[in-house]
């Protein structure tokens, strides 16, 4: 007997970034269109120059197989709130991102928050990934099996 494994992550989390665009889902459901179940976090460890600030994120925390994760927002905390910015990520190294920002940069300490294309590749990277409520507060982790 054969048994099957399936280790896609996309229809648990939903991908807001290459299958959002190919799915129709967002076309049945306007009102009430899917929402991503995942979000990237990382601190702002350096603003070199304007519009250039490094996270402390990289390809050993977020997915990027894809595409690169895209910017969504600025806050003091995970806690948030979080604000529109607008900008983009240029390049990932292990451990950092390369953001470029349009407009004025994020202070140094200020939280940046990420969309995720192809959320797959999250559940190799992470074993545990963290339950977090709207105050920032993780409340719960849930075990991935890659």
């Amino acid at each position: 007997m054969t048994t099957g494994v399936i280790r896609s992550g996309a229809y648990l989390t939903h991908d807001e970034g290459h299958y959002k665009g190919l799915s129709p889902l967002d076309e049945v459901f306007v009102t009430n269109a899917l929402r991503p179940a995942l979000t990237g976090y990382a601190r702002v460890v350096s603003s070199p120059e304007p519009g250039l600030v490094i996270v402390d994120a990289g390809r050993r925390d977020l997915p990027y197989d894809l595409d690169l994760p895209f910017l969504h927002g600025v806050g003091e905390s995970l806690a948030g709130p979080f604000t529109p910015i607008k900008g983009h990520v240029e390049k990932l190294n292990d451990q950092h991102a390369f953001v470029r920002i349009d407009g004025d940069n994020p202070q140094v300490g200020s939280v940046l928050s990420f969309g995720i294309s192809h959320p797959c590749t999250t559940f190799d990277k992470w074993s545990y990934l963290p339950i977090v409520n709207k105050s920032g507060t993780v409340v719960d982790l849930v075990q991935t099996y890659f």
